[in-house]
C-alpha cells in the first residue's frame, strides 16, 4: 500500500539488531503512514504501543481491541484526549472514559516490558500524537512541530532490564515526509543505539530523576534532528 504511492529512503536502518530486545523511539508525524514505514523497511516483527481513545462506536473498540492483541500491540489511552474539552470537539464521542486510563497504562507497560524481555522489538511514538491526524492532535500539521516527549518509553526500558537483567538498547529513529511532486516521499533515519546510563543507580532518587530527563532530553533532540529534511 506504502509502495504504490510513497517513495520509501531509509538510512542507518542497520542500527537496529535483527534480533534481541530493542526500544526504537520514533517521531510521530502521519496517524497511518509512520506504523507502514516501519512495517514495509525493517525485516523483523515488530510491536507498537498505540493509542485507542480515538475510537468513537462500541464495535470498533472490540474490533481495534481483538486487532491489536492478535498483533501483540500494546493499547494505551491519552488521558488528555479523554478529558481536554478542546480535544473533544474534534471528534465525536470516545468510545472510551477517562477513568479507563491507569487500568489501560498498567497492562500496556506490562505488555510492552514482557515483549521486550522476550526479546521483541518495539516501536514508540513518544510524542503521542502525529502531526496529521483525522482527529484531535495538539501539534498541528506543519513539518516543523514537536511536542515534548513523554518520558514512558525510558519507563519501559528500564522495567524490562531489571527484568531480563541485561542491557537494551534504545534506537531513535526520524521520519521527515514529502508530498511534493507526482509521488510522495518518505525518509525514515535511524540513529545509534542509547543504552539508559548506569550512573542512574548510584545515585539518590532526585539524582537519578535528573539523569533520566536528561536522557531523554538527549533522545528527543537526536529524533528531532534525524526528522530534518
Amino acid at each position: 500500500m506504502l509502495r504504490r504511492s510513497f517513495d520509501v529512503y531509509t538510512e542507518g536502518a542497520d542500527a537496529v539488531p535483527p534480533a534481541g530486545p530493542v526500544l526504537i523511539a520514533a517521531r510521530h508525524y502521519h496517524h497511518l503512514y509512520d506504523a507502514c514505514v516501519f512495517l514495509a523497511t525493517l525485516p523483523r516483527p515488530l510491536s507498537f504501543v498505540v493509542a485507542l481513545d480515538w475510537v468513537d462506536r462500541p464495535a470498533l473498540r472490540r474490533l481495534m481491541e481483538w486487532a491489536c492483541r492478535t498483533a501483540r500491540w500494546p493499547v494505551v489511552l491519552r488521558s488528555e484526549a479523554l478529558r481536554d474539552p478542546m480535544a473533544r470537539a474534534h471528534r465525536h464521542r470516545s468510545a472510551y472514559s477517562a477513568a479507563e486510563v491507569p487500568a489501560y497504562l498498567r497492562r500496556a507497560v506490562a505488555d510492552t516490558v514482557g515483549l521486550l524481555v522476550q526479546g521483541r522489538a518495539v516501536v514508540v511514538f513518544p510524542e503521542g500524537y502525529p502531526n496529521i491526524d483525522p482527529v484531535y492532535s495538539p501539534k498541528g500539521p506543519a513539518a516543523s512541530s514537536f511536542v515534548p516527549f513523554r518520558p514512558g518509553f525510558a519507563r519501559f526500558v528500564i522495567l524490562a532490564e531489571r527484568a531480563a537483567r541485561q542491557p537494551i538498547p534504545i534506537v531513535p529513529a526520524g521520519l521527515h515526509y514529502s508530498f511534493a511532486g507526482r509521488r510522495a516521499a518518505v525518509w525514515l533515519r535511524f540513529g545509534g543505539p542509547w543504552y539508559v546510563p548506569r550512573a542512574a543507580w548510584s545515585c539518590s532518587r532526585a539524582e537519578q530523576a535528573e539523569i533520566i530527563r536528561r536522557f531523554i532530553a538527549a533522545i528527543e533532540s537526536e529524533v528531532q534532528a534525524l526528522s530534518h529534511p
